[in-house]
């Protein structure tokens, strides 16, 4: 979110917003999380003077009518809300635009879109010649003690389980995602952000990289600690994901980058689990929900160093079948 904010404050201050989408492609690998992060960066951003007069005027104009000035606030004070009420959308057009001009040239175009996947993709080869080696053995190790200690902080359990279920922050915390057992090692999970597919919402099989029921417990105790709150996947992104990153960077064992946990899952699961002779790249794609093996290439350069070999194995792999 930092770094949101450096792009709003740069434009704030009269920098292109062709300088500032540069600076979020290197960051941001796909066509739909750019969008996203655009769009977070314009709401940001300071309306211009001549808005805010317009808007100060138009409050005077409308405050003898008490209902007509209260969708008008909410109208305000909400400037994506697409209000259904037609007299205050005909006062909202009366106003000038609310954000500059380099701030609405913040956008995504569909030239845009396929730059950035043309960019994705060569990203995608250079992280595949050389293997990124992680203590796999010592950050499974910290993740399973996490699970059990009573004592651990939000965010703490919180990666713990994103490394243990290879799931995205959001899924384990907006409250909304729904994991049941489904064997020792094995959980019926619910609650997918990116759907391959209708028969997605039947939910999917994933396995654990530690004992099934302590996950349960363990993301039981995690809504415990978020007071069972409930989040859109955006609103889930905007609390904890400085947290988690900031968490990252000050922990002795945990890997640079909170997305990275899902890569670490995946080579962590072909490894511990008998998959019946389906290959890696299958694996990754069905327990991480991908909807092509395309997409699991990025999840799969991972070392996860010698002594994780001595790992004892897991048994069967639960798997979802792809097709």
């Amino acid at each position: 979110m930092q770094f949101l904010r450096e792009c709003a404050t740069a434009l704030d201050n009269g920098e292109s917003a062709e300088c500032v989408l540069n600076r979020m492609r290197e960051r941001y690998e796909t066509p739909a999380c750019l969008i996203t992060k655009t769009c977070l960066v314009r709401n940001m951003c300071r309306p211009t003077a001549a808005y805010e007069d317009a808007c100060v005027r138009l409050r005077a104009h409308v405050v003898s009518d008490r209902d007509l000035s209260a969708r008008l606030e909410e109208a305000l004070g909400r400037p994506t809300l697409q209000t259904r009420h037609q007299d205050v959308r005909e006062l909202i057009r009366t106003l000038p635009p609310r954000i500059p001009a380099n701030v609405a040239s913040l956008r995504v175009t569909r030239q845009e879109s396929f730059a950035v996947k043309r960019h994705a993709r060569a990203r995608t080869v250079l992280k595949n010649r050389r293997q990124v080696i992680i203590d796999g053995r010592a950050l499974l190790k910290a993740a399973r003690g996490i699970l059990i200690d009573r004592e651990a902080r939000l965010l703490e359990l919180a990666l713990a389980l994103m490394l243990l279920t290879g799931r995205r922050t959001c899924e384990t915390l907006n409250g909304r995602s729904t994991f049941s057992l489904a064997g020792p090692f094995a959980l019926h999970f619910t609650g997918q952000a990116k759907r391959r597919g209708a028969d997605d919402r039947d939910g999917m099989l994933i396995p654990t990289l530690a004992p099934a029921h302590q996950v349960v417990q363990g993301f039981a105790r995690l809504r415990e600690l978020q007071s069972s709150v409930t989040l859109t996947n955006l609103a889930t992104s905007r609390r904890y994901q400085t947290g988690l990153h900031n968490l990252l960077r000050e922990g002795e064992v945990w890997c640079p980058r909170v997305h990275a946990l899902r890569g670490l899952y995946a080579r962590m699961a072909i490894g511990l689990f008998d998959w019946n002779g389906a290959t890696d790249a299958y694996v990754a794609m069905c327990i991480l929900g991908h909807s092509g093996l395309n997409e699991s290439l990025a999840y799969t350069p991972f070392s996860l160093g010698h002594a994780f070999a001595q790992e004892p194995h897991l048994g069967l792999g639960a798997l979802s079948d792809a097709t």
